[in-house]
């Protein structure tokens, strides 16, 4: 016994050196069909939540106030990122990191870029009343480390927390290799355990140290390390499972998202919410990726849908302007109208995705 567990030890360290067949695919099915409803989950929250007209507690409870959509990406990015970054190391030996900033910087900066250059602009004649630290927080990335006063930037939160993954894992999968990289995993996974077991019973403020834990030992974080465990699990298993039956395959998608959705933040399960709402979706992506089949398959590559899951970053950065607080709500007939503004959101979403975006994506793909 102890023999096979030593062996499995050391299949699950070692270093990995074949990329799976079900992960060479230049474009991974499901995941931008994922990305759609996520998506439509923080947009159906923010609408709800901050129109006075809707606000309905059914809908608030059931989206999340759009906090369960992100945690949706934040799973999917871990996955996509791991999965890039094992294959770049299986072709070539190595990790090219200088590439690898490169691709993160053409993929996010210009957008979230224009977007606070949009807003500083409409800052005059609408008088949004920016405030510089909100402004400079959302630049420098670092808005999940205080609390935001302006509406406008308050998204940048999870934008924060990706960027500061961005900066601290993938170098350690390149220094430390896979071993150090998983270890470095569980320490986290460990801590943040025994963080959130410590508040739930503890009745004192922890003070600065406390706050410093609550941005590095994040359940956000713990997200994204699942789905990086996730894609490494791929790796070392090949995705070998055994064909699975269409309808027991639907049936376990639908079982592992209301078990993720039941277990988010749910406080009766202390810190191991949002450990088991991340394994949840991590396994119905590793299902969804080794099953490439069913209904729930279809409905996920369904054309339509997989485009909005394209344009979700689009949507997820020029949502805030036109879900909640429009800066144009009372300057013209209907300005505050939902439809209206959800119509405009598809459109600005569209021309930025096709005619801002796409250069910088073309330029990317260089430096693959």
């Amino acid at each position: 016994m102890i023999t096979r567990i030593q062996s499995l030890s050391n299949h699950f360290y070692a270093d990995i050196t074949q990329v799976p067949s079900a992960l060479q695919k230049k474009h991974l099915p499901s995941l931008d069909g994922l990305r759609c409803f996520s998506i439509l989950f923080v947009i159906i929250a923010h609408v709800n939540e901050y129109n006075a007209a809707l606000n309905s507690e059914s809908i608030h409870y059931f989206f999340g106030g759009g906090v369960f959509g992100v945690h949706y990406f934040f799973v999917i990015s871990g996955f996509i990122i791991t999965t890039l970054l094992l294959m770049e190391r299986v072709k070539t030996g190595n990790i090219s990191l200088k590439h690898f900033y490169l691709r993160r910087l053409l993929r996010i900066f210009p957008l979230t870029y224009l977007f606070l250059i949009v807003l500083i602009g409409l800052n005059g004649p609408f008088h949004l009343g920016l405030p510089f630290p909100d402004l400079a927080g959302a630049f420098l990335f670092i808005k999940n480390a205080g609390t935001s006063s302006s509406w406008y930037t308050a998204h940048y939160w999870s934008l924060s927390v990706e960027e500061q993954y961005y900066l601290i894992f993938p170098f350690i999968l390149w220094k430390g290799g896979v071993k150090t990289y998983l270890n470095v995993c569980f320490l986290f996974i460990c801590l943040f355990l025994c963080k959130n077991i410590y508040e739930h019973y503890s009745s004192s403020p922890g003070g600065s140290l406390q706050a410093i834990a609550d941005i590095f030992l994040s359940s956000n974080f713990l997200s994204i390390l699942v789905g990086s465990m996730t894609s490494i699990l791929f790796f070392k298993t090949g995705g070998e499972l055994p064909r699975v039956n269409p309808i027991l395959l639907t049936a376990a998608h639908i079982g592992l998202f209301l078990l993720a959705f039941f277990s988010f933040r749910n406080p009766k399960l202390f810190g191991l919410s949002s450990l088991l709402s991340s394994c949840s979706i991590a396994a119905s992506i590793f299902l969804l990726i080794r099953f490439p089949y069913g209904p729930f398959h279809r409905v996920l590559n369904n054309r339509l849908i997989a485009y909005v899951g394209k344009l979700s970053f689009s949507l997820y950065i020029w949502q805030q302007l036109f879900t909640a607080h429009q800066p144009w709500a009372q300057t013209f007939k209907y300005g505050n109208s939902i439809a209206l503004n959800l119509i405009f959101l598809a459109i600005v979403a569209y021309l930025s995705y096709n005619y801002f975006e796409k250069p910088f994506l073309k330029l990317k793909e260089r430096f693959k």
